[in-house]
């Protein structure tokens, strides 16, 4: 039989391109067949076959990956290198970028390309930027992109300045300053909602701008849930600086009384919580946080009595982190009688790291761990009930149930033969 390299040889090009698929169909990491189909791909200019090829690019030489590379960029083939680069990871991008920054020069040489192309290639940049966030190819290849369109739209405002922005945020959704360039304009136009999406897209390094800044938290205030801008304030808080830590202060404080005068609990203790973050002596602060972790205990527990499950999920998700120990334990065993184990457990988890012999949450996590089959640690945690319980029945039987699946050396010294018997 005549090899796929005496047929390549002799031109016969199709037959070589079908044995080698065959090849990799039966052996997709065939080295020889895949640098072979490259070599065929990259001389005939075709894109079928360097789309199979990129596939196993993490088994390429490097000449051979970069000649594939430049071609597939060349076609367009930007959905393929996508693919690519998301599968091979940054061992893909590598090469990506170069070709990324020079397709960019040759496209600000010829009147930028149209606004497909562009649109493609910027796809391509944020798939290399989110693998590699500081390749300076992509980054620089990406600002070139639309760099006299915003140009253009600095010297422009209101309506038509938004247009603008918005036309290079079409092409380029991530696109900095054609974010703030809307932002910009949709503030000046009164249209905060619109802001804050731009405002909300920027990257972290953009919040630590005090004009950026107070932008975000104006949108935000005018266009956000209670609980949304104490989310919104807690990003602007992750910054760490000086300015953003005083304009956050001063946000909460104002979100402290907004959310008071609505009786919204879970937002007072946010809010205060970020106040008391960067001055602890807040009386009003302290007065109203606690007011509001009362009113929730008492609603929760009248939840947990009138049975309605959805009015606790929603309420314990509101007070998880401040409830007190009582309220927790019933909230824990309705979540276990509603078999709503997850909340059951970690209830459970949260109560033994403040009172370590609970003995109602040893008990939960004892029969959790029963029923999963971790018969250690069932037993571990029934014999800590038993300590101060002596007479539970229901921690007697685990004992016995899940010592009888443990070896002698995987059961305590305390535990006798007896305990162990089968029921």
């Amino acid at each position: 039989m005549i090899s796929a390299q005496t047929i390549t040889r002799i031109g016969d090009h199709e037959s070589a391109i079908k044995i080698y698929m065959d090849i990799l169909s039966e052996r997709p990491k065939d080295k020889p067949a895949l640098a072979a189909l490259a070599r065929i791909g990259i001389s005939r200019k075709n894109i079928d076959i360097l789309g199979t090829v990129a596939k196993q690019a993490g088994l390429l030489d490097q000449a051979t990956l970069a000649s594939v590379v430049g071609l597939l960029l060349r076609a367009d083939a930007v959905f393929v290198l996508r693919d690519m680069i998301l599968r091979e990871g940054i061992l893909a991008a590598d090469f990506v970028a170069p070709t990324v920054r020079r397709c960019h020069s040759m496209l600000r040489n010829t009147a930028g390309g149209n606004d497909e192309s562009r649109a493609h290639r910027a796809l391509l940049c944020h798939c290399i930027l989110d693998i590699a966030p500081d390749d300076a190819s992509a980054r620089s290849g990406l600002a070139r992109l639309f760099e006299k369109e915003l140009v253009a739209a600095r010297k422009l405002s209101g309506s038509e300045l938004r247009k603008a922005a918005a036309k290079v945020l079409d092409e380029d959704p991530r696109n900095a300053e054609a974010l703030r360039l809307h932002a910009a304009a949709c503030l000046d136009m009164g249209d905060l909602a619109s802001a804050y999406v731009s405002l909300a897209r920027l990257p972290n390094a953009d919040l630590t701008q005090p004009r950026i800044s107070a932008q975000f938290v104006v949108a935000s205030s005018a266009s956000r849930s209670l609980e949304e801008q104490v989310d919104d304030l807690r990003r602007l808080d992750g910054s760490k600086t000086d300015k953003n830590a005083v304009l956050v202060h001063r946000a909460s404080r104002i979100g402290l009384k907004a959310a008071s005068t609505a009786g919204n609990y879970a937002a007072v203790i946010a809010f205060a919580d970020l106040v008391l973050a960067q001055n602890e002596g807040d009386v009003v602060a302290v007065k109203l946080r606690s007011a509001a972790i009362t009113q929730l205990n008492r609603s929760l527990q009248k939840a947990i009595r009138a049975g309605v499950v959805s009015q606790v999920e929603a309420l314990w998700d509101s007070i998880a982190n401040v409830a007190d120990v009582e309220v927790s334990g019933a909230a824990m065993r309705f979540f276990l009688r509603t078999k709503d184990y997850g909340r059951a457990e970690a209830i459970a988890e949260n109560l033994l790291l403040i009172e370590p012999e609970n003995s109602i949450a040893n008990g939960v996590k004892a029969k959790l761990h029963h029923e999963r089959g971790e018969y250690g640690q069932a037993l571990h945690r029934a014999m800590t009930v038993l300590k101060n319980n002596p007479q539970d029945l229901a921690m007697m039987r685990i004992i016995q149930y899940a010592g009888a699946r443990l070896t002698p050396a995987q059961r305590p010294k305390s535990i006798s033969a007896n305990n162990v018997r089968n029921r």
